[in-house]
């Protein structure tokens, strides 16, 4: 079959502990009143057993005589020994360990988009179910946190004038996510949030091209994941406002 592309992948991975996990202590707010997080040589490499399967679908004339599509869907399964992260050892040192057990990660991965030569549309989304602990006292000067589950994207756009002229927008869709704090029961749960874009670009020629994006077009106010302790206690927001750019590049 031309229009589909079965794929399946099994692998044994490892990441060893980076140099700071290992030999500095300190900590993201230290602020030199004792040691938030002590060195710990003794730290062994995580290992990843991961499952990756999925089908990529594609095809020309769908709608009309011009139009292409495809489509990625995938399902991913990765079980990781020894992780690292922040906790207390046997002599209550807080310190980068290793967690005993298996640690999961899976999900589902969607791709996609349609492109007519003058409408297009691109989609994306990332549906996961991260097992991820967080160890006692995490938050406390270590901004430590999880990174959302799950992600999206909606971009569609139009171009005119010979497709010299492209205009769209953009949806972007980013789920909730925890910062710790004291433990996990006593975590900081940070709200999903949605921002839209716009964008544009116009080929004077085809060495030269301006563009222009407006991300967070609405100029909504949120936390990014792992923000932090400090920020999210004091009610200070972090995500980027309204951001306007306009450029130009040239090619030769």
């Amino acid at each position: 079959m031309d229009w589909a592309q079965f794929y399946a992948t099994y692998a044994h991975t490892m990441r060893p502990p980076t140099t700071s996990e290992l030999f500095y202590p300190g900590g993201h707010n230290f602020n030199g009143v004792g040691d938030p997080i002590n060195n710990n040589p003794n730290l062994v490499p995580e290992e990843q057993k991961g499952l990756d399967i999925g089908v990529n679908l594609m095809g020309e004339g769908l709608l009309s005589a011009t139009d292409k599509g495809h489509l990625k869907i995938g399902y991913f399964y990765n079980r990781i020994e020894n992780y690292i992260t922040y906790g207390y050892d046997a002599n209550n040192d807080a310190k980068w360990i290793n967690l005993a057990g298996e640690t999961i990660m899976q999900g589902v991965e969607i791709e996609g988009g349609y492109d007519t030569g003058r409408l297009y549309a691109n989609i994306s989304l990332t549906i996961a179910d991260t097992d991820q602990p967080l160890g006692l006292a995490a938050g406390f000067g270590n901004d430590v946190g999880t990174l959302p589950d799950d992600f999206g994207m909606l971009d569609v756009g139009a171009r005119f004038l010979e497709e010299k002229l492209t205009v769209g927008g953009r949806v972007r869709y980013v789920g909730d996510s925890i910062q710790a704090y004291v433990n996990e029961e006593q975590s900081l749960e940070r709200p999903a949030y949605t921002l839209f874009d716009l964008y544009g670009s116009y080929k004077v020629s085809k060495h030269f091209e301006t563009f222009f994006t407006v991300e967070n077009l609405f100029d909504k106010a949120y936390w990014t994941a792992n923000t932090g302790t400090g920020d999210i206690l004091s009610g200070i927001t972090n995500g980027r406002g309204r951001t306007i750019m306009v450029g130009a590049t040239t090619r030769f």
